[in-house]
C-alpha cells in the first residue's frame, strides 16, 4: 500500500524541490510559473498542426501563454478528490508513473514524470480519456522542459495529440506540436 506524502513542489525552473518520491506533481502551479516565465521572455514558437484534413506549420512571435497552456491543466491529479485514485510506479530512479486504479473514475488515465539532473522535471506526459454516449476522445498531453532562456529552465516543446470519435462519424485524429525557439 502506498504511503501518501506531501505534493512535490516545483519551482519556476521545473526543479522538484520536495521529495521526488512524493505523491503528486502540482501541475497547476507548474503551469502558472511557466506562463509567467514565457510571457516575460516572449519567445518565438513554431507550431505544427495535423488533422485528417491536412497539416501546416507556422512560426508565431507573440503567444497568449495563459490560453496556450490552459489545456495542460487537465493533467493535475493533485486535487483532494483524486487522492487515493492513482498508484505510483517507479520505472527507474528518475521516472514516476501515476496510473488510475481500475476501480476509479477520472479523465486522467496516467501521468508520467521524467526527472533530470538536480531533480529537474525533464518531461511530463498525461493520457486523458473522456467518453459518453455521443463521443469518445483520447488525448496525450506532453510538456518537455530544459530550454534555458535568460538563466531559467522553461518549456522547450509541448504537444497535444489524440483522436475524437463522435457518434455516426469516423474517428478524427489530431495533433499540435510546438517548439519554443
Amino acid at each position: 500500500m502506498l504511503i501518501f506524502a506531501l505534493p512535490m513542489l516545483v519551482s519556476a525552473c521545473g526543479e522538484v524541490t520536495g521529495n521526488p518520491d512524493s505523491r503528486f506533481v502540482p501541475v497547476e502551479s507548474l503551469i502558472d510559473e511557466q506562463i509567467k516565465l514565457l510571457s516575460s521572455l516572449n519567445p518565438r514558437v513554431e507550431k505544427r498542426v495535423r488533422t485528417d484534413k491536412g497539416e501546416g506549420t507556422q512560426v508565431f512571435t507573440h503567444i497568449n501563454w495563459q490560453k496556450e497552456l490552459a489545456a495542460f491543466r487537465v493533467a493535475d491529479i493533485s486535487k483532494p478528490g483524486l487522492q487515493g485514485a492513482y498508484t505510483i510506479e517507479a520505472a527507474g530512479p528518475a521516472i514516476r508513473i501515476f496510473r488510475l486504479k481500475e476501480n476509479q473514475q477520472a479523465e486522467v488515465r496516467s501521468v508520467k514524470v521524467e526527472l533530470g539532473e538536480n531533480n529537474r522535471i525533464q518531461s511530463l506526459e498525461a493520457i486523458v480519456e473522456d467518453k459518453n454516449y455521443l463521443y469518445y476522445t483520447k488525448r496525450t498531453f506532453r510538456l518537455t522542459f530544459g530550454k534555458e532562456l535568460n538563466g531559467q529552465y522553461v518549456i522547450s516543446a509541448y504537444e497535444i495529440a489524440g483522436s475524437q470519435k463522435l457518434i455516426w462519424n469516423p474517428e478524427q485524429p489530431f495533433s499540435l506540436r510546438a517548439k519554443v525557439l
